[in-house]
């Protein structure tokens, strides 16, 4: 099932480079704190099986019980 999220805020976020055509893309998300249905995210975003990082940075995101 798929949630509809909203995001709430953008923080400390880096683009350090464009992926090439071609690339896997791999994205990893880890919970930092959740608290009022709130939860603030570290993620990173990487290429071709973790050998380079594309971007990173923190978000605070809610998720609704709505799927779509």
């Amino acid at each position: 099932p798929i949630c509809i999220g909203y995001i709430g805020a953008v923080k400390k976020l880096e683009v350090i480079e464009n992926p090439k055509v071609g690339d896997k893309i791999l994205t990893e998300i880890k919970i930092l704190n959740s608290a009022f249905n709130i939860d603030q995210i570290e993620a990173k975003v990487w290429s071709n099986d973790k050998t380079k990082i594309l971007a990173e940075g923190e978000m605070k995101i809610s998720l609704t019980e709505t799927e779509i």
